[in-house]
């Protein structure tokens, strides 16, 4: 087992998203090779992101949910979805390198960054990804600077996630004056969604990081 494969998990061929097919991919391409690089890294990045997906059709089959509710959940399984959490997710993996590898942060971020709006802009057919990744990662920085803790984050996310049902694309988003009035089940059940997949998802990423900016660290 190569290195790399400790940033892919099983296969979630079955989905029409860009997203996950472009992840689907670059597992094929990286299952053997050893080679340490940032987009190599970003590759993992997408592939644990694309996993939401997955995470949407299994909270649907819990028992502890009535299914017609859950199924509600179908239509947040998309690409502009995935661009929500994925500006969400890059913030995490910024923050982490900031705290723990300060040397190497910009270069990984930079490149993470770069990557994160070329591959969005395959997916989303839109030109302003660049403009609305900036807002988004920004206000998660601003929630860090006045200490804000994970429900605070969760409370902006899900508010966006809502916003891209049945894949409608993300759109400059006015946080303090925007905000839906949800149905209680809708809310409750994406705001689960989404801790259930950041429980899952980012020590697997925090590990995987550790072990592969370590090697940057050596290599470089």
């Amino acid at each position: 087992m190569s290195l790399l494969s400790r940033l892919f998990g099983g296969s979630y061929s079955k989905y029409d998203s860009f997203i996950v097919q472009w992840a689907e991919r670059k597992k094929k391409q990286l299952r053997s090779s050893n080679q340490i690089t940032p987009e190599n890294m970003f590759a993992g990045f997408i592939y644990g992101l694309s996993s939401f997906a997955k995470s949407i059709e299994q909270f649907k089959s819990s028992k502890d949910i009535e299914s017609s509710a859950a199924c509600s959940l179908a239509g947040f399984a998309n690409d502009s979805a995935l661009f929500e959490l994925g500006c969400y997710h890059y913030f995490q993996v910024d923050m982490w390198l900031f705290a723990h590898r300060p040397d190497l942060r910009q270069w990984i971020s930079q490149v993470f960054m770069r990557e994160f709006i070329h591959l969005f802009t395959q997916a989303l057919q839109i030109n302003n990804v660049a403009e609305l990744f900036r807002q988004k990662v920004e206000k998660y920085a601003e929630i860090a600077r006045t200490g804000g803790n994970a429900e605070e984050y969760h409370r902006y996310l899900s508010q966006l996630i809502l916003r891209t049902k049945d894949n409608q694309r993300p759109k400059p988003y006015d946080f303090d004056n925007e905000l839906l009035q949800l149905a209680f089940i809708e809310d409750m059940l994406l705001k689960m969604a989404i801790a259930n997949w950041e429980i899952a998802m980012v020590p697997a990423m925090i590990e995987s990081m550790e072990a592969t900016t370590e090697l940057l660290k050596r290599s470089s």
